[in-house]
């Protein structure tokens, strides 16, 4: 088996299992293969990461796995270990085709179902042509090769009609991200300068205005759009500059009820003066939100929560606290009713001192709790309209966190169904899975910005 021989597409928490049986199939290698796969496994080893051992292990023997959870130490680690030839085999998700520039020559799909658990769906035709397209490599290699596994009968059968359309199909117009429903979205523009931003102040680079509109004009949401189109988006990218500059407006600010400090009014850019010109320098908050793949807005959110977490002190004495800052911010799976309320109502009014602690940090309203109970239709007054949206949110973190709670108590998948009104597994398992992938991006968010959260924490 040649260096580059195989490289397996995989579903999430499949790769590492594959990975692990596909290293004991690797013929023996030279001294001196066996030496840098000793350094490479020493070196993954130092991390003590939840993955570090089972990584190390493979390696040593010719194989790897790669996944968005790998730190970009070791994921640096295990590619140049590839692409020296040091290690044969490479599992992988969908990362594999996301930015992954590897010699490689023969990609095999273990199946045609992309996702986690009960949540896995088949693979998009995108998906498919992005990652079996990295095989053979432009001046390396005059071809390549791809595999698709799949099943003729059972549960996991994939219809013929499917596998056409995969294979041979056409594939969809292309639609910029920064268009939702056919209208321009602030919220993406926001991500998308950002990203732009940080890109190039990672490579040494910082830009100017007309710099930042040459890169614009090379966007694909500015190349689909007419004249007209774009000074909309000129407008739009200006009103986005403006906010990542202040996080929020004037008129906002004067509205704001809750206390802010410096890690959540922090700008996420800054325009400073470089040989006399005037350029924009993406702030440590900004890095922190690029890191953590989080939308700007939500990123903000989140690190409210986190300022009065970091004020009052984190709950320690049981794991609800922690539990709720794993929750994502906008959960689509549960969607808060009167039903769903009072079953929040009843937990609450039997919580004990510790969990009573919790729920006044969160500023949970018991009023509100009340009301929302026993109506489906809670009218607000303008005053109020911004009070409740900030009720609903913390109500149906707080559900789902004492869902989660209850679980880790011991409690039965069936009770937990029945208990908080959940119809399916399948519905639980993406929960579960929501709140894993959100708790990640949390805790890149918090690790970014290191000291400025760790003085905090201290103080």
């Amino acid at each position: 088996m040649t260096a580059r021989a195989i490289v397996g597409y995989f579903r999430r928490h499949d790769e590492a299992s594959t990975a692990a049986g596909a290293a004991f199939q690797v013929p023996r290698p030279t001294e001196e293969t066996m030496r840098a796969r000793k350094k490479c496994s020493t070196e993954i080893c130092k991390g003590k990461f939840e993955y570090s051992q089972a990584l190390a292990e493979v390696v040593s023997h010719g194989a790897c796995f790669h996944h968005g959870d790998l730190i970009p130490r070791d994921r640096k680690l295990v590619e140049e270990a590839f692409r020296a030839g040091h290690v044969k085999v490479l599992c992988a998700t969908s990362t594999l085709g996301t930015g992954v520039n590897l010699p490689i020559f023969r990609v095999i799909f273990k199946d045609a179902f992309q996702g986690m658990f009960s949540s896995a769906t088949y693979i998009s035709q995108e998906t498919y042509k992005q990652i079996s397209g990295r095989a053979g490599r432009t001046g390396v290699d005059d071809r390549g090769e791809s595999y698709l596994i799949v099943r003729k009968d059972g549960k996991n059968r994939v219809p013929r009609a499917y596998l056409r359309e995969l294979l041979v199909g056409r594939l969809g117009r292309i639609v910029s991200s920064v268009v939702v429903g056919g209208v321009l979205s602030r919220e993406r523009c926001d991500r998308l300068l950002l990203e732009m931003l940080a890109t190039a102040q990672a490579q040494g680079h910082v830009m100017d205005e007309n710099t930042l509109n040459t890169v614009m004009e090379s966007t694909l949401v500015w190349a689909a759009a007419d004249e007209g189109k774009q000074s909309e988006i000129a407008a739009l990218v200006e009103r986005s500059m403006e906010w990542l500059a202040t996080n929020f407006s004037p008129a906002q600010n004067e509205k704001r009820r809750f206390h802010v400090t410096d890690i959540d009014n922090s700008p996420m850019i800054q325009r400073i003066k470089v040989d006399g010109r005037e350029v924009t320098e993406v702030t440590q908050l900004g890095k922190a939100v690029v890191a953590s793949n989080m939308a700007p807005q939500e990123a903000l959110l989140y690190m409210k929560d986190l300022n009065v977490a970091l004020n009052q002190g984190f709950v320690t004495g049981n794991h609800l606290h922690v539990l709720y800052m794993c929750v994502p911010l906008a959960c689509t799976q549960i969607t808060m009713n009167k039903t769903l309320y009072g079953k929040l109502l009843a937990i609450v009014s039997k919580a004990d001192p510790v969990e009573r602690r919790v729920h006044e940090i969160l500023g949970l309203s018991q009023q509100f709790l009340v009301l929302a109970a026993q109506t489906d239709n809670i009218k607000p007054g303008k005053a109020d309209a911004e009070r409740q949206k900030e009720q609903t949110r913390v109500c149906q973190r707080l559900y789902i966190a004492y869902m989660l709670y209850h679980m880790i108590l011991g409690a039965t998948t069936t009770r937990i169904m029945n208990e908080f009104c959940i119809t399916s597994g399948k519905l639980l398992d993406s929960l579960k899975e929501d709140v894993e992938r959100f708790g990640k991006k949390a805790a890149s968010l918090c690790r970014s910005m290191g000291k400025e959260v760790r003085r905090r924490c201290h103080h």
